[in-house]
C-alpha cells in the first residue's frame, strides 16, 4: 500500500497476496500474473506510453490488471527514485530487500512497442 510512504514517489514491484503490485508514483496497481516459481527466469517489462497509461508484460505478453485495478497515468506521475532490489526509503534507509537475483536491466528513453517487448523476451529467455 502506498499509504505508509506517505507523499513520496518511487517505482516499485513486489508480490503481495498472490498478485504483482506496481507502485507508481503514489499509486499501487496489481496485475494478473504467473506465479513465479523457484529457479524460473521470468521477464518483466514496464511501458511507459505517454498521454495513456503505463502497461506491464511479463514474458513478451502484455499482463491485465487484476479485480478493479485501474490504469495510472503517466502525464500524474512525478519523477521519482528507481531502486533496485528493494522498495521504499525510510529514515534514509531503503528496505523489503529483493531476495532473488536480477539478471538484467535496461531502460530505454522511448516507450517499446510489443513486437520489440516479445524480441527482447526471445533473445534473453534462457
Amino acid at each position: 500500500s502506498k499509504s505508509q510512504w506517505g507523499r513520496s514517489s518511487q517505482y516499485t514491484m513486489y508480490w503481495a497476496g498472490g498478485q504483482l503490485e506496481i507502485d507508481i508514483g503514489q499509486a499501487c496497481v496489481a496485475y494478473d500474473s504467473p506465479k513465479a516459481k523457484v529457479g524460473e527466469w521470468l521477464c518483466y517489462t514496464l511501458v511507459n506510453r505517454a498521454k495513456e497509461s503505463y502497461r506491464l508484460y511479463c514474458n513478451g505478453q502484455p499482463m491485465e490488471l487484476a479485480g478493479s485495478g485501474s490504469a495510472v497515468s503517466p502525464e500524474a506521475t512525478p519523477l521519482g527514485y528507481l531502486i533496485l532490489g528493494g522498495a521504499g526509503i525510510w529514515q534514509n534507509r531503503v528496505g523489503y530487500h529483493f531476495r532473488g537475483r536480477i539478471d538484467e536491466l535496461l531502460v530505454f528513453k522511448r516507450a517499446l512497442s510489443g513486437a520489440e517487448i516479445r524480441g527482447f523476451y526471445a533473445m534473453g529467455k534462457p
